[in-house]
């Protein structure tokens, strides 16, 4: 059986054994975007992306109904969370990244962000990291966690915006 999740023009497919399925279509949330779902144990799901720009993460019961949106604006513009784990039963970790405008530059960069939440999406702690330097841009775009306090990051980062440099960070 197939599951199907609809977040503004982006689908989420969960795979399941047997049962009913469902789908949830927000048509009301311009620019939704689901970059990756993490199971949790209490058979739901929470998705992370971006709506309308901003980070989103949205906790689905194993019925398909939401039990609860957040979307933050972070800290900029085109802010994305793109990746999510779970690190212990009720723990989870994503990872993004969200776009500065420079004034003065006309021009604009990116930067990393790391969110630690609980399953009710009460935030424990967050941070944002610059890994280059001030003007170029980063990006972590997976995380893997291997116990309940260390995980690997990566991702890329430039100094001149023609050379990406790939990353792996143990943090």
């Amino acid at each position: 059986m197939m599951k199907r999740v609809l977040f503004g023009f982006a689908v989420v497919v969960l795979l399941i054994g047997t049962g009913n399925g469902w789908e949830i279509i927000y048509n009301e949330i311009d620019y939704g975007i689901s970059t990756s779902a993490a199971a949790c144990m209490d058979s739901g799901y929470i998705v992370c992306g971006s709506m309308n720009s901003d980070f989103s993460l949205i906790k689905i019961n194993e019925s398909g109904i939401t039990d609860w949106m957040i979307i933050d604006d972070c800290a900029g513009f085109n802010d994305m969370l793109v990746d999510i784990a779970r690190i212990d039963d009720t723990t989870f970790i994503t990872v993004g990244h969200y776009r500065i405008f420079v004034s003065g530059y006309d021009s604009y960069y990116y930067d990393s962000y790391i969110r630690k939440f609980n399953s009710s999406g009460e935030i424990l702690w967050q941070r944002r990291y610059n890994f280059s330097h001030w003007f170029f841009s980063d990006m972590i775009l997976s995380i893997t966690p291997f116990n309940n306090s260390n995980f690997f990051i990566t991702g890329w980062y430039n100094y001149y915006p023609e050379y990406a440099i790939g990353f792996v960070a143990l943090m």
